[in-house]
């Protein structure tokens, strides 16, 4: 593994070129272009509060819903299109594969690093607005950093999965779309972890939702932008263990996998 990633090092400028190569593509053509990283989930949070906070009445009630939603949703966000567009990101450029050698894992490599910068721009608009409604906490910003990393490491780890997967499973891609579906409502996004612990969810349901690898990360992005407060010494060291495991099983499982990748497509 260390030399694959000396080779992805090595070709550092070509992931660059990539990572340009999906955001300009995904908005070319659009009228407000990349301004739609800002938009979509914007309009997506609006609608997800009047849902569950005016109709269902789920979620916060100290008059912070959005907050709390946010917090969650947009990094949620982030993992959900990484991995539903990552799934085919080397089947999608299968004439390339075909014709030029590179490391193969520099294709979903970019396409979750463009939805890495994406979250970012989002964030540049939801940070200042926690802010002015729920306060400042300086070291609970800088742990947002270790936070995101951990994250950018788990998500990594289910695009390169998922995508390696899909070239010889094609209809992984189909079955992901529903998978990350039922993921979502059984992840505390639209409602906070506290509520394992109401009468809502039975006690062996809450303790076995606690086992979902997307609980610790949500929960500590929201500690930092909600809740105001640095994430506690298990939830972090929870985010750094899932986040490596999950990088460095499936980077490997993808090493294995990728000599055959031209011959599949």
């Amino acid at each position: 593994m260390t030399a694959d990633v000396r080779e992805l090092v090595l070709h550092r400028e070509l992931l660059r070129n990539f990572v340009v190569r999906d955001l300009r593509g995904r908005y070319k053509g659009s009228a407000l272009g990349i301004l739609w990283s800002l938009a979509s989930p914007v309009l997506m949070l609006v609608v997800y509060s009047v849902a569950f906070s005016v109709i269902l009445r789920v979620g916060a009630t100290d008059g912070d819903y959005a907050i709390s939603l946010m917090a969650a949703f947009l990094p949620w966000t982030f993992l959900a299109t990484s991995v539903q567009f990552g799934a085919t990101a080397l089947l999608a450029n299968a004439a390339l594969i075909s014709k030029v050698y590179f490391p193969r894992e520099v294709l979903p490599l970019s396409l979750t690093t463009a939805n890495l910068v994406n979250m970012g721009l989002a964030l540049l608009f939801f940070v200042p607005f926690a802010l002015v409604t729920r306060g400042a906490d300086p070291w609970a910003l800088l742990a947002a950093v270790p936070v995101t990393a951990a994250f950018f490491l788990f998500v990594v780890g289910l695009v390169l999965l998922a995508s390696v997967l899909t070239v010889y499973f094609r209809d992984l891609e189909f079955l992901l779309s529903i998978g990350l579906t039922a993921w979502f409502f059984l992840t505390p996004v639209v409602y906070s972890e506290e509520f394992y612990a109401e009468d809502a969810v039975p006690d062996l349901a809450g303790q076995i939702l606690r086992f979902n690898p997307a609980l610790p990360f949500i929960e500590a992005f929201r500690d930092v932008f909600y809740r105001v407060q640095v994430p506690s010494a298990p939830r972090m060291a929870a985010c750094v263990a899932i986040g490596t495991v999950t990088f460095v099983a499936s980077y490997a499982l993808f090493n294995r996998l990728k000599r055959n990748i031209a011959e599949e497509l």
